[in-house]
C-alpha cells in the first residue's frame, strides 16, 4: 500500500523519476480467433506508489494500439503495489506466433515517472471444429491413466479419473502424446476430419529414464 512518504516523493516536479515495470499473465495458449480471450496486466512503481487509474495499451507488432484499460484501484492479492487490469485481447488479424507488448505511459498527476514496456507472444489458432476424446492407458493394465498430461499438437488437456482427456480442434493432422512422471509414451499421428475417439499406451519406467518434452 502507498504511504506518505512516497506519495510526497512523487508530487515533486525535480524529483527523480521512479523505475515502473510491468507484469503479464494468464496469456491464452493457444489463443482462439473470434473467442473472447482475456489476460491480466500489472505495473508496479520502484517506491511502491499508487498506480490506480492510471492506463496502459497493448500494442501489436506494427505498434498499432489494439486495445487499452486502466489500472485498478487496488494491487494484486499478495502484493503491496502491483496495480494490475484484466484486459480483453481483440481478435489477431491473421493465424500464427504473434508478438505484441503492453506498454504503460504515466501521466496525469502521477509524473515523475518512467514509462515501461513489455512483449508477449501467444499462437492464434483456427475456432475449433471437432472433438477429439483421448483415452490414455497403461499398457501392462490397460487401465485408465489418470492426470496425465495430452497434447494434441499445441493443444493441451489433463486425463480425468478414467483416464480420458477432450480436446477440441480444427480439422487436420496432429501429433498425439502424453507425459505423465514416471510414465512414457510413444508418440502417434492422428487424422481430424471429424468427432474421433482415439487411444494412446504408455508404460512406467523409472523417473531417471522418463523422457520429458514440452
Amino acid at each position: 500500500m502507498e504511504t506518505g512518504s512516497h506519495s510526497s516523493e512523487c508530487s515533486q516536479p525535480d524529483a527523480r523519476p521512479h523505475q515502473t515495470s510491468l507484469a503479464i499473465w494468464d496469456v491464452p495458449s493457444p489463443l482462439v480467433r473470434r473467442r473472447a480471450s482475456k489476460v491480466k496486466v500489472g505495473v508496479k512503481c520502484s517506491a511502491g506508489c499508487c498506480l490506480a487509474g492510471q492506463s496502459i495499451e497493448i500494442r501489436d507488432e506494427t505498434g498499432a494500439k489494439v486495445t487499452s484499460g486502466k489500472l485498478g484501484q487496488m494491487p494484486w492479492h499478495g502484493t503491496a503495489a502491483l496495480y494490475w487490469a484484466e484486459m480483453e485481447l481483440p481478435d489477431p488479424a491473421c493465424e500464427g506466433a504473434c508478438s505484441w507488448s503492453v506498454q504503460f505511459t504515466p501521466g496525469g498527476a502521477l509524473a515523475p515517472h518512467e514509462g515501461a514496456s513489455l512483449a508477449f507472444s501467444f499462437l492464434a489458432v483456427r475456432p475449433p471444429e471437432h472433438g477429439v476424446l483421448v483415452r490414455v492407458i497403461e499398457k501392462d493394465t490397460q487401465a485408465g491413466l489418470e492426470n496425465a498430461e495430452v497434447r494434441l499438437g499445441v493443444y493441451k488437456a489433463r486425463s480425468d479419473r478414467s483416464g480420458c482427456a477432450r480436446i477440441e480442434v480444427p480439422a487436420g493432422t496432429y501429433d498425439l502424446n502424453a507425459w505423465k512422471t514416471g510414465y512414457a509414451a510413444v508418440a502417434k499421428t492422428v487424422e481430424v476430419d471429424g468427432n474421433v475417439t482415439v487411444q494412446i499406451e504408455v508404460v512406467a519406467v523409472r523417473e531417471a529414464e522418463a523422457p520429458y518434452w514440452m
